[in-house]
């Protein structure tokens, strides 16, 4: 009796044990955590690059394009390496010489920019700085997201240039005529000695004639879009920047300075402070005036878009610009129009007026010296390239800044 006791006494004891188990909180079960979600992002049109200015361009309505209005560049997953913001002008895009060598994502916003398989995506290289060059290129990631590496490059490929200087006229066309001197013989002359003070600045130069004729003779003169043709050499030359040397005439008097009407006037105005430093004034009574000698002149010719007046400027500087005449006669280079000369236009003096032939007669390399500092300092050719940034002694440039605990 008393062993049938105890043994229901134990079964329940261990009935309530068991209860109480069963009662007690469990530890939670680990959970799986949820995947990430896939990063979002935009379509990338095309890339266009005008002289070293890339310019980055979204899907808009209507089929059109649109640059990103901001973009952030990316090394790894710790924060933005650098922010950029649009501005007026095509030469003020992201400006690939200021960025260190790396490889870097592009985002706007929280959204990289998905590039479509095939699109053509460019590639290059910036100028000569303290011997110095960068090679960049935009590629499609293993993701199919917008990518950009750069690295130093000691020495430019054989048919790479860094500026094309274009001796205006030529051939069978003198240009201007007055006070015994010929146009086109004045500005082959002022084009040989800026190209030997761009030499000795350590830039590569190239121009697009040597003598009186012009490469091909009667067939390029007709047809400046011709093989060969001085809007052809600065793509075949792969030129970042284009300086068409003339002297004037029709009546006034100084040097007129002419940049698209799509670009800022910061390389005419810092070509202008010295050509006024070095004694000389400008002409304020051509077509197109903006201020203080400076010019932009659009084209009277009806089209949906307002178009340079001058096709050395309207037709080099690549798709950023609309060649139209230069892509209808080299449809077989097409690509290579989506890198592009910055240009300008220069006129030193009116060679129908006596006191400007005079000046130019005793002072000509003087003002060509000029010209020459003016576009060293509108490049920026003592800055290292790609030394921009955080941890540099160099300020960041206009448009950019420094990404900060606070940026988002």
């Amino acid at each position: 009796m008393y062993m049938k006791k105890r043994g229901l006494f134990f079964l329940l004891i261990t009935g309530l044990f068991l209860l109480l188990s069963a009662c007690a909180p469990q530890p939670a079960e680990p959970v799986a955590p949820e995947p990430a979600p896939p990063p979002t992002a935009q379509p990338l049109s095309a890339i266009y690059v005008h002289g070293e200015s890339a310019l980055i361009y979204a899907h808009a309505s209507y089929g059109r394009r649109e640059l990103f209005p901001h973009l952030e560049l990316w090394q790894g997953e710790e924060g933005p390496d650098f922010l950029w913001q649009e501005e007026e002008g095509i030469n003020r895009g992201l400006l690939l010489w200021q960025i260190p060598p790396g490889e870097y994502s592009l985002r706007c916003g929280e959204d990289l920019l998905s590039v479509e398989e095939g699109l053509f995506l460019p590639e290059g290289y910036t100028i000569t700085r303290n011997s110095r060059n960068l090679h960049w290129q935009f590629y499609r990631d293993a993701a199919g997201f917008l990518a950009l590496r750069l690295e130093e490059v000691e020495q430019l490929p054989k048919d790479v240039y860094d500026i094309l200087i274009d001796p205006g006229h030529g051939g069978i066309d003198p240009g201007a005529s007055g006070n015994g001197l010929v146009e086109a013989e004045q500005n082959l002359m002022a084009a040989q000695y800026l190209a030997e003070c761009f030499r000795e600045m350590g830039l590569k130069v190239a121009l697009s004639r040597h003598d009186a004729e012009i490469p091909g003779a009667s067939w390029e003169e007709d047809n400046p879009y011709a093989e060969g043709a001085r809007v052809d050499q600065v793509y075949r030359k792969h030129a970042k920047y284009l300086l068409s040397s003339h002297l004037n005439a029709g009546g006034g008097s100084g040097f007129q300075l002419y940049s698209s009407l799509y670009t800022d006037s910061s390389w005419a105005a810092a070509v202008q402070a010295e050509l006024l430093a070095s004694g000389w004034h400008g002409d304020e009574n051509g077509l197109g005036w903006v201020e203080a000698a400076l010019y932009k002149r659009g084209s009277e010719k009806r089209s949906l878009i307002p178009r340079d007046y001058y096709f050395i400027i309207r037709e080099t500087g690549g798709y950023a610009l609309s060649p139209y005449n230069y892509r209808l006669f080299r449809i077989d280079r097409h690509e290579e129009l989506a890198l592009g000369a910055e240009a300008l236009l220069l006129e030193y003096i009116f060679l129908d007026h006596a006191g400007d032939a005079e000046y130019w007669k005793k002072n000509w390399r003087e003002l060509v010296a000029a010209v020459a500092a003016g576009s060293a300092e509108y490049w920026q050719l003592e800055e290292e390239p790609g030394l921009i940034g955080p941890g540099s002694s160099q300020p960041f440039p206009e448009g950019y800044t420094v990404p900060s605990e606070t940026d988002e």
